[in-house]
C-alpha cells in the first residue's frame, strides 16, 4: 500500500513537470495577434484595432524557462497606446507563465488555450486593464 502512494506520487510530479515542458516547446516561436479583447478595472469589455507580434524563444526542449518580446498596438486614432515589453518566462505550473521584463516588473500570465498554431493568452492587471489576446503562427 504504502510503495503504490509513493509510485502514485511520482507519477504526477514526473506527468506535472512534463506538461510544463511540453507547454514551453508549444509557446517555441513567433505569433501573430489575430482577436484582441481589452477589459477595463469594470470588467468592462471592449475590442479596439489590434496590431501586433508576440515571439517566445524556449532556452531548449526540456526547459520552463526562455526569452520573450511583446509588440502591441491597440486602440482608436483618438487614444492609441502601444504595449511593448521584452525579458524571460518560467513556466510556473501547466497554465501559468510569469514574465519577468528587463525593467522588472513581473506578470503573471494564464495560457488558456494551444495548439500548434493558435495561442490564447490572458493577461490581467497590466496598468489595471486585462488583455485577452488570440494568436497565430
Amino acid at each position: 500500500m504504502r510503495r503504490s502512494i509513493v509510485l502514485l506520487m511520482l507519477l504526477f510530479v514526473f506527468s506535472g513537470c512534463s506538461k510544463e515542458t511540453q507547454n514551453n516547446r508549444a509557446l517555441n516561436g513567433n505569433w501573430k495577434i489575430v482577436d484582441f479583447s481589452l477589459y477595463d478595472y469594470t470588467g468592462l469589455k471592449t475590442k479596439p484595432e489590434c496590431t501586433g507580434i508576440m515571439n517566445f524563444e524556449s532556452d531548449g526542449k526540456k526547459t520552463k524557462t526562455g526569452t520573450y518580446s511583446i509588440s502591441l498596438s491597440y486602440g482608436d486614432n483618438q487614444t492609441p497606446s502601444d504595449f511593448i515589453e521584452q525579458g524571460i518566462y518560467h513556466i510556473e505550473n501547466k497554465n501559468i507563465i510569469q514574465l519577468l521584463s528587463s525593467e522588472g516588473e513581473k506578470k503573471m500570465v494564464t495560457l488558456v488555450y494551444h495548439t500548434k498554431e493558435d495561442l490564447v493568452l490572458d493577461f490581467p492587471n497590466v496598468e489595471y486593464l486585462r488583455y485577452y489576446i488570440v494568436l497565430r503562427k
